[in-house]
């Protein structure tokens, strides 16, 4: 067992749970006690002494305005962030809602997407220890990390043979919308028509449509469409023929993976939509060639979001030469207590959303049971020593 600890933190398992966990295995092999998992569990753990300081991979740099991350700073741990919603934002929300003068301050290492976050960042945080890396979960498009996905790819194509992948991220549940910006329902509502009167269009053509939605979406039923929720997105993207993006950014991962994407155009300032419609082709245009002036646009663009875009362990590697490189604290053993004040931390935001009239059901299944099991069987591929403790992977400890 080592005494250096390295904690890499997930909130939504199916966006990011297998570049994390890849990145575990790598660190693992090279000795290091590596935690992985559920990104509230291994906090509140932490917050009370469970863990032993060492290096935080976070998943956003949001925590650092609290008094809880002044504790753990002042209690020896060093704090990293790689932000996996970096890749499409402004600085008007980003630098308010994402960043902040503290993360400035005690962010060791803030892992960039690219140029374009870089620049943000740095327009109001100018002293931030901003690394451009990209992010490896679009590495893991490259055909490279096919064995990786092969048992996902393999029992897709078992059940669907050739699909069209139909993708989609519309707000969780109605409550959701008093939070969002003004005109989200009805920008959802018109997508969900149009998916609609697309699948039923298409209802006598032969075509076997698959609905992959966002891990948060709300319920959508169509009897043209099997809906399968299952795996990273990537398998879906590589089994698919096209893909059928509905108000969902997934055109820029199939641009990354070489597979064509179309989407109902609407006009728009929202910067995600902007970009969705960017690296997608117009559903009425169906079949036509793409102009190389519009693919080289579409790389230009890319290359500003996403640093090492065309490399498939680039980021990956630079990351964790990164956390190698920084100042551990000498860490004591984890305790050994049983006691998990996180399960009663999850009691209580549930009974907060319900007096609020909100659903707790969206933050629920943003890493569920299937999602350990899931890792568990990915894990044990690739290394034997670890142990799980509820949604925590325990590797080296």
């Amino acid at each position: 067992m080592s005494n250096r600890f390295i904690y890499i933190f997930i909130e939504v398992a199916r966006r990011e749970l297998d570049w994390r966990m890849a990145l575990a295995v790598q660190l693992a092999k090279k000795g290091y006690s590596v935690v992985v998992g559920e990104k509230n569990q291994l906090l509140w753990n932490m917050f009370v002494g469970y863990y032993p300081p060492g290096v935080i991979l976070d998943k956003c740099a949001q925590i650092a305005t609290s008094q809880e991350f002044e504790n753990l700073i002042c209690a020896g741990f060093v704090y990293t962030v790689l932000d996996e919603e970096g890749l499409i934002t402004n600085a008007a929300y980003f630098n308010q809602s994402r960043f902040s003068s503290q993360a400035e301050k005690f962010v060791s290492a803030n892992f960039v997407t690219g140029k374009n976050l870089d620049s943000i960042i740095k327009s109001q945080f100018r002293k931030a220890n901003n690394i451009i890396t990209g992010n490896p979960r679009y590495s893991m498009l490259h055909p490279e990390w096919q064995e990786w996905f092969s048992g996902e790819y393999n029992q897709i194509k078992t059940s669907y043979k050739n699909f069209v992948l139909l993708v989609s991220s519309f707000n969780p549940y109605p409550q959701v919308y008093k939070h969002v910006m003004p005109g989200m329902k009805e920008i959802d509502d018109y997508f969900k028509s149009q998916m609609s009167f697309y699948l039923d269009n298409h209802q006598k053509d032969g075509l076997n449509f698959v609905l992959r939605p966002h891990p948060s979406d709300q319920p959508y039923h169509n009897n043209s469409v099997q809906t399968d929720e299952r795996f990273n997105i990537i398998p879906w993207i590589r089994a698919s023929e096209y893909i059928v993006n509905a108000k969902c950014t997934t055109s820029i991962e199939a641009f990354i993976a070489g597979k064509r994407a179309y989407t109902w155009k609407l006009l728009t300032h929202e910067p995600a939509y902007k970009l969705a419609n960017l690296f997608a082709d117009d559903l009425h245009d169906f079949g036509c060639i793409v102009l190389d002036t519009t693919q080289n646009r579409r790389k230009k663009i890319l290359s500003n979001l996403l640093a090492h875009a065309d490399s498939a362990h680039d980021s990956m590697n630079l990351i964790c030469e990164t956390i190698e490189k920084l100042s551990f604290p000498q860490s004591k053993s984890k305790s050994k207590s049983k006691f998990s004040v996180h399960k009663l931390m999850h009691l209580k935001n549930q009974i907060r959303f319900m007096m609020k009239g909100d659903n707790y059901t969206r933050i629920k299944q943003k890493f569920t049971e299937k999602d350990v099991a899931y890792a568990h069987k990915k894990m044990s591929l690739y290394i034997s020593n670890y142990t799980i403790n509820d949604k925590v992977f325990e590797i080296n400890c």
